[in-house]
Formats: C-alpha cells, structure tokens, sequence
C-alpha cells in the first residue's frame, strides 16, 4: 500500500529530512540478504512498539511496506531474467539470524544498553520506565525526552523521534546504515561470540 505523494505530508516522516524516495534508492544499494534480514528487524519492531504511544511504530511500518516492495521488485526481475548470465541468487534462510539476535538482546537489555553503550543517565519514571536526556548524536536535550520501556525493550526519544530496539538504536548511534552492520557491533561491543 503506497501513500500518494499528496498525502505525504500527513504521514510520518523520516529522519534527518529524507523522503520516502530517498530511503527506496538507498534499498536498491542494499544486498538482498540484508534487506530480508531488515525487514525481520523493522516487523519485530513494529510488534515491540504496538503498545507505546509514539510515531516510531508508523515509521516501523513504512520502512517494512518499502522493504517489501524492493524484495518484490528484485523478485520480479529474477522471473523476468531468467537466463541473464548476470542474474544473482536469491539468498537462502539464514536460520542463525535470529539466534544471533536473540543473543545480542539476551546480552543487551534495553536499560543496560541505555546506560552503557550510549551513555544515558536513565532516572525512574514510573513502572518498567526510565527517562533521560536523548543520548542520541545530533541531538541536545535541555530537558528530558528520551524515554525507555523495559516491557518492549524499546527507547524513544521525542524530541528527535529516533528509536526502537537496541539494534535500531545502535544503527541511529554509530550512523550504521545496515541491520547485519548494527548487529556485527553489538555483538562485537558486548563480546558475543556467534561465528
């Protein structure tokens, strides 16, 4: 479902100013691996954020709805192509991803990964939340915004709407633009052992 460009201005935007446009030209760069493991991650994100009032969910759900229109297009090709001596392999399931996921956010609870990976100074803010000034780059928060939710295992900050799960929050923090590069550094930061 595609939102027409006349009502572009009521959806969610994306970040740092990109358009929808610009975030399916920079899919189109990406290897297909990547973009099914990417789509794994922004639908797993999109189920964490159901019940947290915030706009990352609908972010969530466009950026999922643009990943599945670029693996459709690719699939297209490959049908349309079939001899094309240039034509590459769709790649197989990688049954391991979501175990090395599993692990990294086993080792990364979301509170612990606040504090140490990004450096939040996380003060109470009622049950299963915590508050802080957005550690995010790019971002000076004169009062608190950032908000983090142990029950989704999820951060948000709203004042310059970054936020997710530690991996999406890990792309944001070291301007990672890949899940599996996201991964590799939260793996690599809290020393699981995976390949």
């Amino acid at each position: 479902m595609s939102i027409p460009e006349s009502h572009a201005a009521e959806q969610p935007s994306f970040l740092f100013g990109h358009t929808r446009r610009d975030y399916a030209d920079l899919l189109q760069r990406i290897p297909t691996k990547d973009l099914i493991a990417e789509l794994e991650a922004a639908q797993w994100l999109a189920l964490d954020l159901v019940d947290v009032p915030s706009a990352s969910r609908a972010v969530a759900e466009i950026q999922a709805e643009e990943l599945v229109e670029e693996l459709e297009r690719r699939q297209r090709l490959l049908k349309a192509h079939p001899l094309d001596p240039l034509r590459p392999a769709w790649p197989r399931p990688d049954g391991d991803l979501t175990a090395r996921i599993e692990a990294v956010k086993t080792r990364w609870p979301i509170v612990r990964f606040c504090e140490e990976v990004l450096g939040a100074d996380l003060e109470p803010a009622g049950k299963g939340r915590w508050k802080a000034h957005c550690p995010m780059p790019n971002h000076d928060d004169s009062t608190p915004s950032f908000l983090v939710y142990e029950s989704s295992d999820s951060a948000y900050c709203f004042g310059c709407q970054r936020g997710g799960d530690v991996i999406a929050l890990t792309k944001f923090a070291f301007s990672l633009e890949r899940f599996t590069d996201a991964l590799d550094r939260l793996e690599e930061e809290g020393g699981v052992q995976w390949r």
